[in-house]
This record gives C-alpha cells, structure tokens and sequence, in this order.
C-alpha cells in the first residue's frame, strides 16, 4: 500500500522520506498560532512520517514540539520540562497537559499584543514630532573640506624603523621569563 501511495507522487521512497524529514526539521509555530492549530499541524507531520516509515525518538518528538511553540508558551514550556518524563511521555499528553495552561497563555499573549501596540503608537508618536522640527539653518563649525584634509606625510610613517617594535620586545620578554633554564635569557633594549 506504501508503494501505491509513492507512485502518485512520483517520487521514490528514500527521496520522500528527505523531503518529509526536511519538513520535520523546519517545522514551527507560524506566528501566534493557537497551540490547537499547532498540534494538528504536528501530529498530520507525525503521521506522514509513520506512513514514510521515518520512525524518531519519543524524547526528538517531545523537544521539537515543545521548542517550536509560539513564544507566549515559553514559560509554560520551562514548567513542562520540569514536571514531564520527555522521554517516556509523548507529544499528544504534553499537548494535553499544555492545554491546560491555555487561558493563562492567552492573557500573556494579549498583554504582549497590547504593549506591543502602545509601543507602536509610541514610536509612531515620536516619528510624528521629529517630522514636526524645523530643520537647523544655520552653517556648521567643521565642514567635510576641512575636517578631512590629508598631506603627503600621513601616507607614510618614517620612523617606523627607529627602534624595536615594542610586541617583539614584549614577546623576548615574556619568553624569557617563562623558558624553563634562565641561560638562554635575551634581553632586547
């Protein structure tokens, strides 16, 4: 029966099986989607492994649903792993469990939506009055010509072999005071 399902597709087993394991890999709540929508979407995914015959850990699944939550479930998430086996338990009681806490979620997401809206007519505020400024008439002290003038010498440093550079100096140094025999001390001035 796998095989007749393969042949609509026009693909072979093993192509179908990367296919739905990529899918697996990007899988993630689709911005603040209910964890209802989300587990459907996750548990249609679980099955069409199954049927692909991809099998995973219990403890792979578990993470991966929990992990990919919208982030309004975080806290809920961190209550989850502390109180659930992630490897004996599955998805479908985390989500069962989950739910549970959804009225609490839900007023966390309303209250990020509502913050995240006033911050919005805050900074919608903020761009209104800086459009509102009059702009400065007046002439700057420094200006581009001046502040970026160049003469032949800046190109190159002349003194640059007057002395030891101070890193090789350091480095003799420390060296020296590190090597195991103090015979073989050099000593740079």
């Amino acid at each position: 029966s796998l095989e007749l399902l393969m042949k609509g597709s026009g693909k072979t087993l093993e192509r179908r099986k990367e296919d739905m394991f990529d899918e697996y890999e990007r899988f993630q709540a689709n911005g603040n989607e209910s964890i209802q929508a989300y587990f459907i979407r996750f548990h249609k995914l679980v099955n069409d492994m199954k049927v692909t015959q991809i099998d995973l850990p219990k403890h792979q699944m578990n993470t991966k649903f929990v992990n990919n939550l919208p982030a309004y479930w975080s806290k809920y998430v961190t209550h989850i792993k502390n109180v659930m086996n992630m490897s004996a338990d599955n998805y479908v009681d985390i989500f069962t469990h989950l739910r549970t806490y959804e009225p609490h979620a839900l007023k966390s997401l309303k209250k990020l939506e509502q913050s995240s809206s006033s911050d919005d007519a805050k900074a919608e505020a903020f761009l209104a009055d800086v459009e509102c400024t009059a702009p400065y008439e007046g002439q700057l002290a420094m200006t581009t010509t001046n502040m970026f003038q160049a003469n032949h010498e800046d190109a190159y440093d002349s003194d640059v072999d007057d002395g030891p550079d101070a890193s090789i100096a350091f480095m003799a140094n420390f060296s020296s005071a590190c090597s195991p025999s103090s015979s073989n001390n050099i000593s740079i001035n």
